[in-house]
């Protein structure tokens, strides 16, 4: 194997390793967050959800499309739109 590919399999598996780290983060979280809010209601478990993946979320995208020899910047119709507002990123990454 050559160097470069013991690189790349090095950081692709660090950048598994980061992604198990933040899903335990996220089920840690929200079982911490659900003993605080016992009451708490669909709703908003499923707001707290939403919220505690987006960072994961947001992580693996970044990865992934910086990881990909075929991301590219979209503009126009197909541009990447921010999920909190909708306002075009301008950023093939986000």
């Amino acid at each position: 194997m050559g160097e470069m590919k013991k690189e790349e399999a090095m950081k692709k598996e660090k950048g598994k390793e980061e992604w198990r780290k933040l899903s335990e983060k996220v089920i840690e979280g929200s079982s911490e967050w659900r003993k605080e809010h016992p009451k708490a209601t669909l709703r908003e478990i499923e707001e707290e959800i939403n919220k505690q993946l987006s960072e994961m979320q947001a992580r693996m995208i970044t990865d992934i499309a910086q990881d990909s020899a075929s991301a590219e910047c979209e503009t126009g119709e197909n541009a990447a739109v921010c999920t909190e507002c909708g306002a075009d990123t301008h950023h093939p990454f986000i």
